[in-house]
């Protein structure tokens, strides 16, 4: 009876050990593989992170808003596919750009707000529309809800540009004369801005028209007018020199790529280096009077239909991220420090002095837009 025992207990102990030994898998069954999550194809920088939890509410709201709306004048072409394209693979939120120059921008903007009708919840342009925009009341101050902007001296100038705080820089570009390098030779480069008044090079030269309030042409002489570098004076000779176009800034950069115009006076670096990356004939030019220096001006605008979007999206574009998507899309440098630069080597650009656009100057440069002054010179439109 005792040995019957025994051998039962043995028995039990030994299907004990089986049960609690481990199973191994069998060869013809690969073990199961956890797959990482795809990451986004942005840039090399670190996503930006949240640092309260009020901005996380900003997030969740804008996710639901689900859209941002921006009138811009430099997030065109490929360079606003790529920027949109990001932004709405970081966030899921889709971001419409309306090209608009300008004088447009203001004008919608005014409209929108006297009818109530908001349709722009961010407007990136230059600094003379914005200025206008933000004189007028239009603008939203944000800037101290973004924690991109928690320490300004990240960046190469204070973003905050505007005394109400509610037009910020996003980016810097040199306003200066650029010409067609098949068509002028090293020996023949123009100086100074004087020399542009040389007969020879009558019907050579291509200007947006400044009447329009938007351009590099304007932005150029309302500057100089305000340091008082070039009166008026300067630009009545000019008249003649100049064949005035209506159209964009990239078309007028192409016909002189293109051979069409010798000069065209004046260039921004930003605009003018994906064409250098085509292979334009082009070069940007050092003058002695000096190089006008403003920064592309980004804002919310007040009453946005979106403006929790309106608001990552501004934060995204100052962020560490946003700026070197821009940076790459553009063939620019960034403005922000510590970020790589991509700007092409014949945009490079190495000024003999800096006309920095304070924000006094543009604000200058709108009242003179209303004086009339530029119908009598250029005649009336």
């Amino acid at each position: 009876m005792k040995q019957k025992l025994f051998i039962v207990l043995i028995a039990v102990l030994v299907l004990v050990t089986v049960a609690c030994t481990p199973r191994s898998v069998s060869p013809g069954i690969p073990a199961p593989t956890v797959v990482a999550p795809t990451p986004v194809p942005t840039s090399n920088i670190s996503p930006p992170t949240s640092q309260d939890v009020v901005w996380d509410k900003v997030v969740a709201a804008a996710k639901k808003e689900g859209v941002v709306t921006v009138y811009s004048f430099f997030y065109v072409g490929d360079m606003g596919r790529d920027m949109a394209k990001t932004f709405q693979q970081r966030y899921g939120i889709r971001v419409e750009i309306l090209a608009s120059p300008g004088r447009q921008t203001v004008e919608k903007i005014k409209v929108e707000q006297t009818m109530k009708q908001g349709v722009a919840d961010v407007v990136n342009t230059g600094t003379s529309s914005a200025t206008e925009i933000s004189v007028s009341g239009l603008g939203e101050n944000v800037w101290r809800e973004l924690p991109s902007l928690k320490d300004r001296t990240q960046f190469l100038v204070d973003p905050v540009y505007s005394p109400s705080g509610d037009l910020l820089f996003s980016s810097l570009t040199f306003i200066t004369p650029a010409i067609n390098t098949n068509l002028v030779k090293p020996q023949d480069e123009p100086k100074s801005f004087k020399d542009f008044l040389d007969p020879k090079w009558k019907g050579h030269i291509i200007s947006l028209d400044p009447r329009t309030g938007g351009g590099s042409l304007f932005t150029a002489l309302a500057t100089m007018k305000y340091f008082k570098i070039l009166e008026d004076d300067y630009w009545r000779q000019m008249v003649p020199q100049l064949q005035l176009f209506g159209g964009s800034q990239q078309e007028q950069y192409r016909m002189v790529g293109r051979g069409e115009y010798k000069v065209a006076l004046p260039a921004s670096d930003s605009p003018i280096a994906p064409l250098l990356a085509e292979g334009a004939p082009m070069k940007l030019l050092a003058m002695d009077e000096g190089t006008v220096a403003q920064g592309d001006s980004i804002m919310a605008i007040k009453g946005a239909p979106h403006p929790n979007a309106a608001k990552l999206f501004i934060d995204w574009v100052l962020s560490p991220e946003g700026q070197e998507v821009y940076a790459k899309a553009a063939k620019l440098n960034p403005m922000r420090k510590g970020v790589p630069g991509y700007m092409i080597p014949g945009a490079t650009l190495v000024p003999k002095k800096v006309i920095n656009r304070t924000w006094e100057a543009s604000q200058a440069a709108n009242d003179y837009q209303k004086s009339g002054v530029l119908e009598q010179i250029f005649g009336k439109r």
